[in-house]
């Protein structure tokens, strides 16, 4: 007996050893240092003659990539950056250099800047930087950078000359098997997450519903042979026929979202003490129920609270709704939705909002998205109580019901269209006519997988 459990003891122990080098073998043998991970402000556009780069020591041999936090203040750039790779400030010669596309970069995340390996690296001192010649102000990157200088082994450089504090940068070094117990455990945790996020995914869940409901109602079809009875076919296809009807109520039962201005060139500034952002703007739609706003917070956890202010216009004495949140809940480039009790007879009237933190401080802030031009013609920014250039991004929501969306809808369709394109029956008629077919179509699917071969 004792013999047995030795045995299953030292297999359950050569499995987890197997396992263990099997899945080391299926990770890139690299160690990745985060040389300086604070960031508190990006280091202002990069364009013309601009070049902001940063000297460091490497830590190991072999070094193979260097990543850089990037921003693109939330919008799509076009054009070309340039990323240097130098052997010291001083030296002249380029080690490696990298024509990038500004489009490809992705707002508050790193962007790797892989190379042939230096073998002998290990304690030399290297210098990078970023330009982007024809960039202009408004179409350009930005690199996140610290207020001090924490990283003690370089420094900051702009355009040539040591600048306070370091920017946000990753170095990473081809190691082979020489990785340590450290990294090699931050890579297991890293894996593990990856499985526990997915199940914090809502869409994970839907599409797990879905899965299952098409299981089951297969199932159920096949087990009672419905199909092989009198009438099978009918009966599966009123009953197809009555889930994509629901479907398409759904869709029209949902609250209609209006961008009333959607373009984001500029942020508004901290919003602290006595400084209020507001905008006003004019209801398209009866039943106005929310209004959302895009936010920023610098890539930071900021703390404290902020208002919002509703008003039936910018001279109102007296808000219509007040609503006071967590600054900690607010997420970077996401539009935070402040939903009120329904304003029914709101079409065609102008209200205003604004947000202020009146307990907040400096680099402990939110700000709000703007457009730096007056886009929305029936609203204006206004600042502190005064008219200013430009116009916040934000959005409306009306909840119309299913008899008001579909109302809206075929009202909307059918404008300046030639006949029968103008008659809302002509679009009744098409809806029902794909529904109708959509169903079929669904029950010939259904019969196909379950029927005797």
């Amino acid at each position: 007996m004792r013999n047995r459990r030795l045995t299953a003891w030292i297999f359950v122990l050569v499995v987890i050893v197997t396992a263990a080098i099997l899945f080391s073998l299926s990770l890139p043998q690299r160690v990745v240092l985060a040389n300086q991970p604070k960031n508190e402000m990006p280091v202002g556009e990069l364009y013309g003659e601009i070049k902001v780069g940063q000297s460091f020591v490497a830590a190991h041999n072999n070094l193979s990539a260097v990543e850089v936090l990037l921003a693109t203040y939330n919008r799509k750039n076009t054009g070309e950056f340039i990323f240097h790779l130098k052997n010291g400030s001083k030296s002249k010669e380029d080690i490696y250099s990298f024509v990038g596309d500004l489009s490809k970069v992705k707002d508050n995340e790193f962007f790797r800047f892989s190379f042939p390996k230096i073998e002998k690296a290990k304690g030399r001192k290297y210098y990078f930087y970023i330009e982007s010649p024809q960039s202009r102000p408004g179409n350009a990157i930005t690199i996140w950078s610290s207020l001090k200088d924490l990283y003690k082994e370089g420094e900051k450089i702009v355009n040539g000359q040591p600048a306070p504090g370091d920017l946000v940068f990753k170095t990473e070094y081809e190691l082979g098997w020489r990785l340590s117990a450290n990294t090699f455990l931050a890579r297991i945790i890293k894996f593990v997450k990856f499985f526990i996020n997915i199940f914090g995914n809502k869409v994970f869940y839907i599409l797990l519903f879905i899965m299952a409901f098409i299981w089951a109602f297969i199932t159920l079809v096949k087990k009672f042979a419905i199909f092989s009875k009198k009438g099978g076919f009918l009966l599966i296809y009123c009953i197809v026929l009555i889930i994509v009807s629901t479907w398409i109520l759904a869709l029209f039962s949902k609250k209609i979202d209006v961008f009333d201005q959607p373009k984001n060139v500029t942020t508004v500034g901290e919003i602290y003490g006595e400084t209020k952002i507001g905008q006003t703007f004019v209801a398209q739609y009866n039943n106005l129920m929310a209004i959302e706003v895009l936010l920023a917070t610098y890539n930071r956890k900021n703390t404290g609270d902020f208002i919002f202010h509703l008003k039936k216009g910018a001279d109102s004495q007296e808000d219509s709704f007040t609503y006071k949140g967590d600054i900690s809940k607010v997420k970077d480039n996401k539009y935070f939705r402040f939903r009120f009790p329904k304003i029914k007879e709101a079409k065609g009237k102008k209200f205003y909002f604004y947000l202020e933190a009146p307990q907040s401080r400096p680099r402990n802030a939110i700000t709000i998205w703007a457009n730096s031009e007056d886009l929305y013609k029936e609203g204006e920014k206004i600042v502190n109580g005064t008219p200013a250039k430009g116009d916040l991004v934000f959005k409306t929501i009306y909840d119309l019901g299913l008899k008001g969306n579909l109302a809206t809808f075929l009202g909307e369709i059918t404008q300046n269209k030639p006949s029968p394109l103008n008659k809302k029956a002509f679009y009744v008629g098409l809806i029902l006519l794909f529904v109708l077919s959509c169903s079929l179509f669904m029950t010939v699917v259904v019969k196909y997988f379950i029927e005797e071969k």
